[in-house]
């Protein structure tokens, strides 16, 4: 409890972790062996044990923050909603396949495509053709459900 506490600097609203931190910026400490979250000590220093399931939220929305009046419990979707609420979710113009369109693995770079480009055109001139989805999915080996989807554009729409 006394290694905690001086790691903290509660000189302000907000009392800031001042060891180390993962890539988020959440504080963390080693305790028998094990790496805890700092906010999540101080809740369990404070309340006492972090019921099977729940998170420990920020309401000020800084990940370093350890003050106990700062903090409460919540479930996934608690954490999910406050996110939301608060604008920190890659939702939208902020997610990554819109921020960072080059890096999202489109078509045949994709790790579970099956088809190849050529296929799609194929398939996209069978289906003018009239070439039921069914027929085209036992062609191709996948299903009718992927065909329509190729169709209506949802996949492979960079074609």
């Amino acid at each position: 409890m006394e290694r905690f506490w001086e790691k903290v600097d509660k000189s302000n609203e907000c009392w800031l972790w001042k060891a180390s931190c993962d890539s988020y910026g959440y504080g963390h400490i080693s305790v028998e062996k094990m790496m805890v979250k700092s906010h999540r000590l101080s809740w369990e220093l404070t309340h006492g044990p972090i019921p099977c399931g729940l998170y420990v939220l920020h309401k000020c929305d800084n990940p370093k923050c350890v003050n106990p009046e700062h903090l409460f419990l919540g479930t996934a979707l608690d954490n999910a909603r406050d996110r939301d609420k608060k604008g920190r979710g890659a939702c939208g113009k902020r997610n990554g396949r819109f921020t960072s369109p080059e890096t999202t693995p489109r078509g045949e770079s994709h790790h579970k495509a099956k088809l190849s480009e050529s296929d799609i055109v194929e398939i996209r001139k069978l289906l003018v053709d009239g070439v039921s989805h069914r027929k085209l999915g036992v062609m191709f080996g996948v299903t009718h459900a992927t065909i329509g989807a190729i169709h209506r554009r949802k996949t492979w729409a960079h074609l």
